[in-house]
């Protein structure tokens, strides 16, 4: 993958696929203090790739300069080869789909039911809606609770179902029924039930997820990791600092589109 050094996105990869520490000392780096060096010189045949940067502060570069080790060179290699380079092309690939979606239209049967806190971002927050009126105020709870146990069976097994599902006809049609909004972005949660029975739709069935409400669990989870390291910040006007950091580099989930609806 032939990218620059110059592109503030593939800057932003480099980053946050070395987590900020740089390459050679293993100390932590400031973005303004960040430079992206190429283990192998441009100058000896290296290439602007992914797999040939490291990132590290700008006075190391300077004194490395194009000086190469040959006994070095390819254990650090290695280490970029299976770890780094790999780890920034996934970043990439993300920060470069952050451009190209639109927000969505708000389907005309949907209903406000509740609202759900994101708790990384003051402002952020999920909207719950809903297509049936058998989803209320009163059930939703319980509804999302016995979604989160069929999502559990779900990823036991890797897939975007879950089977053996005792599910009345009514639980069904609430199930298809719910949607999240997220900053424009509408989606439901449950694509689709089908029984074992046709004819009896009282019995055991099997429960597919959207593939939407998938790319969004796995946003929060990825990203939520990263969050806890600053819990453990007790200044508060650093852990705000922190967090407003945070969601700049990491755009909450509706900012993150191609994510959410791909």
């Amino acid at each position: 993958m032939q990218i620059s050094i110059s592109n503030p996105m593939v800057r932003e990869a480099v980053f946050l696929a070395y987590k900020g520490i740089c390459f050679y000392t293993g100390r932590p780096i400031k973005r303004e203090e960040m430079v992206i060096d190429h283990l192998h010189p441009v100058s000896k045949g290296g290439e602007d790739s992914f797999h040939n940067y490291v990132l590290t502060f700008q006075d190391f570069n300077l004194g490395k300069s194009n000086k190469t080790d040959s006994d070095l060179i390819p254990r650090l290699q290695y280490a970029i080869e299976t770890v780094y380079a790999p780890r920034a092309i996934k970043i990439y690939k993300k920060l470069k789909k952050l451009r190209k979606s639109k927000p969505s239209r708000k389907p005309n049967n949907l209903t406000h039911i509740k609202r759900l806190d994101l708790f990384w971002a003051d402002d952020g927050a999920i909207e719950v809606l809903t297509s049936s009126k058998l989803v209320t105020n009163e059930n939703i709870y319980e509804i999302l609770k016995s979604l989160d146990r069929f999502l559990e069976i779900a990823r036991r097994d890797d897939s975007d179902f879950c089977f053996d599902v005792w599910l009345t006809s009514e639980f069904g049609k609430q199930l298809r029924g719910i949607w999240y909004q997220v900053a424009g972005k509408y989606f439901r949660l449950v694509r689709k039930t089908k029984y074992y029975d046709s004819n009896s739709p009282d019995k055991w069935a099997w429960v597919y997820f959207s593939q939407e409400y998938l790319n969004f669990l796995e946003w929060i989870e990825e990203e939520s990791q990263y969050l806890e390291s600053l819990w453990e910040n007790e200044d508060e006007t650093e852990h705000k600092k922190l967090i407003n950091e945070f969601c700049l580099k990491y755009p909450p989930p509706e900012k993150y589109k191609d994510q959410i609806l791909n």
